[in-house]
Order: C-alpha cells, then sequence, then structure tokens
C-alpha cells in the first residue's frame, strides 16, 4: 500500500465515502414472560428489602433513646474509662459535658421545651428559667464553661476538676431525673 492509497481512503473516510456504511436502525424486541416475571421479583425483593431496613432503622432509634439512667450509666462507663487511662483528662471532661448536655436536653425534651442544642449561656438562661436552685444552676454552668474553655480557649485542665466535673454532671442528672421543670418552674414527675 502506497502512501497516495492511504491518503486517498483517509479522504474518502472523512469524506462519508464509501469506507462507511449505514447503520441498521433499532428493532423493537418485546419482552418475553420470563423477563416480565424477573422484573417483578426483583421490584418485590428490593420493596421487601425496604421495608426491612426502614424497620431495622426504627428499632436501632428506640434502642438508643437516651434516659437518666443510661446516662448515668454511660457517666460510671466514662469514669472507668478515665481510671483506666483509656481517656485523657480532657477527653474525660468532654465526654461529661456530652453527658451533661443530653440529661439538660431530655429535661427540656421533657418540658416540652425546643429540645435543641444550646450554647452555654443559653443552658444558663435555661436552668433559670426553670428556677432551679442556684447550686445545681452554678454546678451546670460551671462545667459547660470548663469544657467551653478546654475546646476554645485550649485551656489545661487537672485531676481535681475533672472529678469536680464527673461530680457535677452526676449530681445534674440525678436532680433532673426526680422532676422535669415544666414552664411554671415546678418539678413535674418523669420516669426513670
Amino acid at each position: 500500500m502506497t502512501l497516495d492509497s492511504l491518503f486517498q481512503r483517509l479522504r474518502e473516510s472523512f469524506r462519508g465515502g464509501p469506507t462507511l456504511r449505514e447503520i441498521d436502525g433499532e428493532l423493537p424486541v418485546p419482552w418475553t414472560a420470563a423477563q416480565w416475571g424477573l422484573l417483578i421479583i426483583t421490584l418485590l425483593v428490593c420493596g421487601a428489602m425496604f421495608q426491612w431496613l426502614r424497620r431495622l432503622g426504627q428499632r436501632s432509634a428506640e434502642d438508643q433513646r437516651v434516659s437518666f439512667t443510661r446516662l448515668e450509666r454511660r457517666l460510671g462507663r466514662i469514669d472507668r474509662a478515665r481510671l483506666a487511662r483509656q481517656l485523657t483528662l480532657n477527653e474525660t471532661v468532654f465526654a461529661a459535658v456530652d453527658v451533661l448536655k443530653q440529661a439538660l436536653l431530655l429535661a427540656d425534651q421533657q418540658q416540652n421545651g425546643s429540645a435543641g442544642h444550646r450554647t452555654t449561656k443559653e443552658w444558663s438562661r435555661w436552668c433559670d428559667q426553670c428556677e432551679l436552685s442556684q447550686r445545681v444552676s452554678d454546678r451546670i454552668v460551671r462545667s459547660l464553661e470548663h469544657a467551653d474553655d478546654l475546646k476554645f480557649a485550649a485551656a489545661s485542665t487537672s485531676l481535681r476538676e475533672v472529678r469536680r466535673t464527673l461530680a457535677d454532671t452526676a449530681m445534674a442528672i440525678e436532680v433532673l431525673s426526680h422532676g422535669a421543670p415544666t414552664r411554671s418552674g415546678q418539678f413535674a414527675e418523669v420516669t426513670r
């Protein structure tokens, strides 16, 4: 094959010459009964799997419901992890304050409040509105502020402060579990 014949073929292919052939049109092919049956079975299996996963998700959400008793147990596990040196002092404070915030959220939810996440100042105002004793309110706010200092101001903590945060959290759970504050400031009985 010479160079001229190669160029001739290239020119013909670009011009749509005899080297290109027509493309056949698409032929409609009807589905067989087996294909329709397979499609229906696939859709049924997918629907059943969707329902099963949805129910599984609902069950796990129910199992993870927060209660004051579970929060007390979680705080105990945090303290044991601290004693076994599985958590640093800062991690212990963060975990304890997380439990404290969950207890506050639970109390707020039982009072039919917003049950939303709040800042330390907002929790301080919430404690004042619920007319918690000044001692309880101060200890809650002190723990929240201590965690804020560790998180945002890169402050350091001591073993004494960690123990105090754990004790304050345990005390807050105990107080909040005996009754959720109502809008009128009175404590309503709640189930543990």
